[in-house]
């Protein structure tokens, strides 16, 4: 009879510790998740920002509502798709990160430096295609690669605020607040 007892309480301990275990990864936050360094071209990511503790998003309510011309800001964890980042190769040896698995990747506006998505199609991959070179601190920059318009540009949280929640993105040379440009891949 203490045998079964203690089989019983033992198995009531791995179910609990397996319970606990499973919510803690499934909210998917920053303290249970490693960051993705380097940035693996065909895998799928949140971007978190390291000065804003929040998450790169396209503005827009799901994904069936992407379109050229959506503006990029950060936002707090939500799930949705609009905050997955699919880094995709492309036939210029680069890559672009695409929304929730779509053609629609970040872009750089030339005229006003703002962040949003456009279709890959109806867009110069200059202002798509990027690379995400280290930063001190095991934070990623995000970048493009073509230098010709883009030399110096990185991706950067600035300080606007977005609904009172998010913070908009765009392109600066130099950071708005510290670590605003530095980004985490989590995936």
């Amino acid at each position: 009879m203490n045998l079964k007892k203690k089989v019983v309480a033992m198995g009531m301990v791995c179910a609990l510790a397996l319970g606990m275990a499973t919510s803690a990864f499934a909210a998917e936050t920053i303290s249970t998740r490693n960051v993705q360094q380097p940035v693996i071209i065909g895998r799928t990511y949140r971007v978190h920002n390291a000065a804003r503790n929040q998450y790169l998003n396209v503005d827009v309510p799901n994904k069936a509502s992407l379109a050229s011309d959506k503006n990029v800001n950060t936002w707090p964890a939500t799930g949705d798709s609009t905050q997955t980042w699919y880094i995709a190769p492309t036939e210029y040896g680069a890559s672009y990160m695409g929304c929730a698995g779509t053609l629609y990747a970040i872009n750089g506006k030339q005229t006003s430096k703002n962040c949003d998505v456009v279709h890959i199609y109806e867009n110069n991959p200059q202002d798509y295609l990027l690379m995400y070179p280290q930063t001190t601190g095991n934070h990623l920059k995000i970048r493009f690669v073509n230098t010709d318009f883009w030399g110096g540009y990185y991706m950067n949280a600035t300080s606007s605020m977005v609904y009172g929640k998010g913070y908009n993105v765009n392109w600066a040379k130099a950071p708005s607040n510290p670590n605003s440009d530095c980004w985490d891949f989590y995936g």
